[in-house]
């Protein structure tokens, strides 16, 4: 894939402003289109079957000689970066693209804008994290003039990566007039247990970007993490390890490895140490510990609009420390795979697990237990969300107890009972992580497991009710 650089001096009017209307927010293409008066009106066909809903941030270029060749240049997957006034404001990747001939209906200004991209992706940088355009000189042979220029990555051995990465790690552009933006800088990281009241008062102090849940700071080549309890990520720590769930970067579509996800990849495969940020609700961010990527899988479930789509699940362990020398052996000597393909586990709607349970709750039997150690002389288990799934499925969002004293009656974020899954034999005691040695609790009847006097006869009950359950599900 390769690299679009693409100017718009943005003007102080914002009457004026092109930007607004079709990049900072996305634009309802379709709609213009079929209400227009134009005598000749665009194919439609790619832009749709990227865009469904009719509506993207789109751009274009005009009708010249040079932007008719730079148009028959950029493809689907190129990366374009905007630039004006010498400073790279926003990027992202294009879509889709289609002709318009003589079009006067969309952009404030300008009547010629015959060549229409649409773009995904698509991330605008605070002003006080932009970088100058000629700093890609470090990358690039040269960087193009002031009209649109396409950059054939392959030709000089760079990558879309190594563009996001320079972005990210480079520092800002500090006018020497004017007022100048404060930054701690690489010298002053932020000390772990720090907090900050929200993702704008970490940018004011770091730079780079404050929207991304995957960035590194300007100037350092860590990466950071963030986790908010609010958000619309549903990652998963376990309470017992520490081990994370983290959701990869990409709220709707497919989630693929790039931008913040490369960037996890990287470390992943590297072994490099990774900043943890967490916000509880209703709380701050805290830089709450480091971790190592140690694993990757991909899973189905729902996007931010409701659709199937293939996400990432990165597995994150808490180590001491950023100091290598403090890790756990473990760490060093296990495998790191750069496959690119790995199998994905459809989580699916509690009916479609439930007609499969028999199966794949075999499945999970042979494969035995889902123990990785990765600590001394404490052991650490990286748990399989299908197996959770599969007993939330099982449970059809109740208690399993059968002698339940009352489920809360609020839900989760998900709009869900708030079920807890426990391992009825304990990991550390031999138990396994399938789901005839799991069973879903309201935080009662599991704290009542857990810490109650009577937890042993608890154990006897789980055991009783969960063979019955899978009786019942085998007929």
């Amino acid at each position: 894939m390769n690299l679009l650089l693409q100017p718009y001096a943005r003007p102080t009017r914002q009457e004026a402003d092109n930007y607004l209307k079709t990049l900072a927010k996305p634009f309802d293409l379709l709609k213009a289109v079929t209400k227009s008066n134009s005598a000749t009106k665009p194919d439609l066909a790619e832009f749709l079957e990227a865009h469904p809903d009719g509506k993207a941030r789109i751009w274009a270029l005009g009708d010249n000689s040079n932007s008719r060749s730079v148009f028959k240049k950029i493809s689907v997957d190129d990366l374009v970066l905007f630039h004006g006034k010498n400073l790279i404001y926003a990027y992202g990747y294009i879509s889709s693209k289609l002709t318009w001939k003589k079009n006067s209906f969309i952009w404030p200004t300008g009547e010629n804008w015959d060549f229409l991209y649409s773009i995904r992706d698509f991330v605008e940088i605070p002003e006080p994290g932009r970088i100058t355009r000629e700093s890609l000189r470090q990358l690039l042979p040269k960087v193009g003039h002031l009209s649109a220029f396409f950059v054939d990555l392959q030709d000089i051995n760079v990558y879309q990566k190594d563009i996001i990465r320079h972005l990210q790690t480079t520092p800002p552009y500090v006018p020497e007039k004017g007022k100048a933006v404060t930054l701690r800088g690489p010298n002053n990281p932020p000390l772990l247990g720090e907090k900050f009241r929200d993702r704008k008062s970490i940018w004011r102090s770091f730079g780079g970007q404050w929207q991304p849940g995957i960035m590194t700071f300007p100037g350092e080549s860590v990466v950071n993490v963030f986790s908010d309890e609010n958000g619309p990520y549903p990652d998963f720590r376990d309470p017992e390890t520490g081990v994370v769930e983290y959701r990869g970067q990409g709220l709707r579509g497919n989630q693929r490895l790039v931008l913040g996800n490369r960037l996890l990849e990287d470390a992943r495969l590297n072994r490099e140490p990774v900043r943890y940020w967490h916000r509880p609700a209703g709380s701050e961010w805290t830089f709450e510990s480091w971790v190592v990527v140690v694993d990757r899988a991909s899973i189905q479930e729902n996007d931010v609009d409701g659709q199937p789509a293939k996400r990432i699940l990165w597995f994150l362990i808490p180590v001491p420390s950023e100091d290598r020398d403090s890790w756990p052996r473990d760490f060093e000597i296990a495998p790191a795979s750069a496959e690119e393909d790995i199998a994905i586990v459809e989580i699916a709607d509690s009916e479609d697990l439930l007609e499969l349970y028999r199966q794949k709750s075999a499945q999970l039997e042979v494969e035995a237990t889902g123990k990785n150690v990765f600590t001394k002389p404490r052991t650490i288990y990286k748990r399989r969300r299908e197996a959770r799934e599969l007993v939330i499925a099982r449970s059809q969002d109740q208690c399993e107890h059968d002698r339940c004293t009352g489920m809360p009656p609020d839900k989760n974020r998900q709009g869900k009972s708030i079920l807890q899954v426990d391992h009825i034999i304990p990991l550390a005691q031999g138990g396994h992580d399938i789901p005839s040695n799991m069973i879903a609790l309201c935080p009662n009847c599991h704290s009542a497991k857990t810490y109650g006097m009577h937890s042993d006869s608890l154990v006897r009950r789980f055991k009783d009710i969960v063979k019955k359950r899978e009786i019942e599900l085998s007929q």
